[in-house]
């Protein structure tokens, strides 16, 4: 093939891999979906089949099948059983050329072909590799975003908290791992088919380096040993998977193109390495079933814990409903707000009178299903249940200790043994001996603490800062008139001061 044919090729399937983006620097994990990373960068219009295998290769192929079956047909004697050896060397020169010409252009046409393909297999491989950056990076985000949730905005304390997400976790760590090794060996098939002076420049301009390359292969060996699943080690790993896929498409911008036979075996590699590497997606990682790790035998205070977590889930989940319900209900009133209608109006009203109705089952059915998980949980925690029963009771029905001494000049001695005065002195058993300078029977005040006055109510952080900002534009506001006040005041001494006196008049009377 020309010059021009093989410069074309390159030019169209380097911009495919550079358009990409994904030769860039390594930025933070962060969400982005994939149809907004695709739609960055769109491949060139890759040519179609037919264009590739057109009008021309079905006419050359007709061509060369009728001209070897007339040659056939020509060579066979018409007369006799004899072979004419002119046209038998005729037909043996014909045929081998015929034969190599067809080569040639079959040749050529699975050039065409293969190029169509690698252009196609790049584009296909740069978009599962873009939808799988966007999915991995919103997996690290949220798996971050919880962990600061959970441990109160406190992200460096990693060792004291209890790990979040461990279900995602363990996928995401093990399609990391999966699709670095996928990517490892094929960077190992596609490195000694490329330029090794073109892959260094490009190892230079997309600052891959040697020794990021080991420290990849090393994780991987080292996989048993390191601590797979922290939020660290998920965000480092994703790295070095950019690292190794950096390195693949330096690989790919290094493969030379001269046209000749050396580039079927070249590019047929680079575009297995690319197809497998596109089917490798992070569907298909997902698909399988990550082992779980082996939970101890649960004891059946665990188990009820267990259930009882069920249940406030379920409950979070009606509730989350509710909320969502309720926001459709108030879009759907603003709007028939807006209406004029009086028919309108009504059927708004009728709707809107059946949204409360549909509102006050769902609340009757939280209430419910929340009175059955409170229930369940007293009715099997017999401790906490006399508890909450003893927290529960009147101030009045609680049982204090009544001495038998009405006052500290009274009677004190308790006829009997040590037990009989230890009920005695509990109020459990009133005893007959102990004298009472009182006849009246004893009372029980019972008070209520009212809520100080100055504890300050809970207010929400947006509160606080409008209040913060209100003071200090208060202050401010007392600090520019109390400047003003002095400025005006230092002003007229200084106008006093500059004052010239007056000349003393002196009246003469004659």
């Amino acid at each position: 093939m020309g010059s021009n044919h093989v410069v074309r090729f390159l030019e169209q399937f380097g911009y495919v891999i550079v358009a990409s983006q994904l030769l860039n620097e390594h930025s933070a994990p962060s969400y982005a979906s994939a149809a907004d990373v695709l739609s960055s960068s769109r491949s060139a219009d890759l040519p179609s089949i037919s264009s590739t295998f057109g009008l021309q290769g079905a006419v050359v192929t007709a061509s060369t099948s009728f001209s070897i079956a007339w040659l056939l047909h020509w060579s066979r004697p018409r007369t006799g059983s004899g072979l004419n050896p002119r046209k038998v060397g005729v037909l043996l020169v014909l045929v081998p050329v015929i034969g190599v010409l067809f080569y040639a252009f079959a040749k050529r046409q699975w050039l065409k072909y293969l190029r169509h393909q690698a252009v196609d297999a790049a584009g296909f491989f740069i978009g599962n590799a873009q939808g799988f950056d966007s999915a991995a990076s919103a997996s690290v985000v949220f798996i971050q975003e919880v962990e600061l949730v959970s441990r109160g905005y406190r992200i460096l304390e990693d060792q004291a908290q209890t790990r979040r997400c461990l279900r995602l976790r363990r996928t995401v760590s093990e399609c990391f791992y999966a699709l670095l090794k996928r990517y490892l060996q094929a960077q190992r098939s596609l490195q000694p088919v490329t330029d090794n002076d073109n892959l260094a420049k490009y190892y230079d301009i997309y600052d891959v380096s040697e020794e990021e390359l080991a420290e990849a292969e090393l994780a991987l060996a080292e996989r048993a040993t390191e601590d797979q699943y922290s939020l660290r080690a998920l965000r480092t790993l994703f790295g070095r998977l950019y690292i190794v896929r950096k390195s693949i498409l330096c690989c790919l911008l290094a493969l030379g193109a001269d046209g000749g036979g050396s580039d079927i075996a070249r590019w047929t590699i680079a575009i297995e390495q690319m197809q497998d590497l596109a089917e490798t997606s992070l569907t298909y990682l997902l698909g399988n079933q990550v082992p779980r790790s082996p939970l101890p035998t649960a004891s059946p205070n665990k188990e009820h814990l267990r259930a009882q977590y069920r249940k406030l889930n379920s409950l979070s989940q009606a509730i989350r409903a509710l909320h969502a319900k309720m926001h459709l209900i108030r879009e759907m009133s603003s709007a028939s707000l807006e209406q004029t209608d009086a028919d309108e109006n009504d059927e708004n009203e009728a709707t809107l009178a059946s949204h409360y109705e549909s509102i006050g089952t769902d609340i009757k059915n939280l209430l419910q299903e929340w009175e059955d998980g409170k229930a369940a949980m007293i009715s099997n925690t017999p401790d906490k249940r006399l508890n909450v029963d003893r927290l529960s009771r009147p101030l009045s029905e609680w049982k204090l200790p009544s001495s038998p001494t009405p006052s500290l000049g009274g009677a004190t001695a308790v006829e009997g043994s040590p037990a009989d005065a230890l009920k005695a002195l509990n109020g459990e058993r009133p005893d007959s001996s102990i004298i009472h300078t009182i006849d009246d029977e004893e009372e029980i005040f019972e008070a209520v603490a009212l809520p100080a006055r100055s504890k300050r109510q809970s207010l929400t952080r947006e509160e606080r800062i409008a209040r913060v900002k209100e003071d200090r534009a208060k202050q401010a506001a007392a600090r520019e008139r109390l400047d003003a006040n002095t400025n005006m005041l230092k002003e007229l001494e200084m106008v006093i001061k500059q004052r010239p006196p007056a000349a003393s008049k002196r009246i003469t009377s004659i």
